[in-house]
């Protein structure tokens, strides 16, 4: 792809949601690798959508919990609204799940640390509004 977006060289799609898409990325001066949260050009061009999405990362970056990802940066570069967040690498909750279920205890240790996580976030005022 090595599309660029503000300093960040673009490099392949790693998942999308209702309202962005997410890519690996790195910024060119650093060369840190990161994770590029991209808001859908349909939705960049509502001015509510942008705020509230730029709104989001400023917030965000207020959490410090080791089950958050940082926020390391946000914008916009030619119109195009982003947040450069902690890359995280290795499996999704769907891809650790085997056929039959996780044992009870590592269903209660994967709960106790969403639901700190998520308490890190409502205390910083943040609802998750899709999980």
């Amino acid at each position: 792809m090595d599309q660029v977006v503000d300093r960040y060289k673009v490099r392949d799609l790693l998942g999308s949601g209702a309202f962005a898409d997410v890519f690996r990325a790195e910024h060119v001066h650093l060369e840190r690798p990161v994770a590029l949260k991209i808001l859908r050009p349909e939705l960049a061009a509502r001015k509510d959508v942008v705020e509230r999405f730029l709104a989001e990362a400023k917030v965000v970056s207020r959490i410090h919990h080791p089950g958050v990802v940082e926020v390391y940066d946000f914008g916009q570069a030619k119109g195009v609204p982003f947040m450069a967040l902690q890359l995280v690498e290795g499996t999704n909750l769907r891809d650790h799940v085997k056929p039959g279920g996780l044992p009870l205890a590592e269903v209660r240790s994967l709960g106790r640390d969403l639901c700190q996580a998520l308490g890190a976030a409502h205390k910083a005022g943040v609802i998750h509004r899709d999980l």
